[in-house]
């Protein structure tokens, strides 16, 4: 899959999180977030140990 497609498809799954998440109860949404953070942490894991390539848009960290 290119970058490009790369993007797109991880741009298409966040917006479907973010539509989906907005309509659980406030304390769903903190679990979700935290379930985000952990994966933001496993793949920054993953590229340090040289098991995934970075790409050009995986800048994206949650707050």
């Amino acid at each position: 899959m290119s970058k490009q497609r790369e993007a797109v498809s991880s741009n298409k799954t966040l917006n479907e999180i973010m539509d989906t998440v907005n309509e659980l109860p406030l304390e769903y949404q903190n679990k979700v977030l935290a379930i985000l953070r952990g994966m933001v942490f496993t793949k920054n894991c993953l590229i340090k140990k040289g098991l995934l390539q970075q790409s050009d848009t995986s800048n994206t960290t949650p707050s």
